[in-house]
């Protein structure tokens, strides 16, 4: 069913939202270890049982990353360690993500403050946790926050306050 309005204070007055964004949001969970051990075996294992744990620290269960690192490992024959030690590059499997990101954070001064302050170890605000939690960029760690995983906090920390 579509249904339709003729009065001028029912129209999108943002260009960029979409009139038929109806859909409930969905948050995917992490992966957890036994996630990616299955993702693992599903690619044919391309990562042994010891760099696994390695995997699983350094982009912490994120869904699309972890199944985007897997198609590269399969596909290119690319190395854990060097999806780590080339992460930050503009060559990087993952630097049209963490680019975008960057631009998400650029159009919101006060969440590029919020987690300049959570790398150099301050804590939050509520306004900026949320927005940071809601981003996909922090997780919640006790009673406070933290970078969602290893990649993010390298990415952003060498982009500084240059954020």
């Amino acid at each position: 069913m579509l249904v339709t309005s003729s009065e001028s204070q029912a129209f999108i007055k943002n260009l960029n939202e979409s009139p038929f964004n109806v859909a409930q949001v969905i948050y995917l969970q992490d992966l957890s270890q036994a996630d990616i051990h299955s993702l693992n075996m599903r690619y044919g294992r391309p990562l042994s049982e010891a760099k696994l744990g390695k995997f699983y620290d350094f982009l912490a269960g994120h869904p699309y990353l972890s199944q985007h690192a897997f198609y590269h490992l399969v596909r290119d024959g690319l190395s854990l360690a060097y999806l780590e030690q080339s992460c930050q590059s503009e060559s990087s499997i993952f630097s049209k993500h963490l680019q975008d990101r960057a631009y998400v954070l650029s159009q919101h001064p006060h969440l590029q403050k919020g987690l300049s302050k959570l790398l150099k170890g301050y804590q939050l605000n509520s306004d900026e946790a949320y927005g940071l939690l809601r981003a996909g960029l922090i997780k919640e760690k006790g009673k406070g926050y933290e970078v969602r995983n290893q990649l993010y906090a390298r990415y952003f920390a060498e982009l500084g306050d240059g954020l």
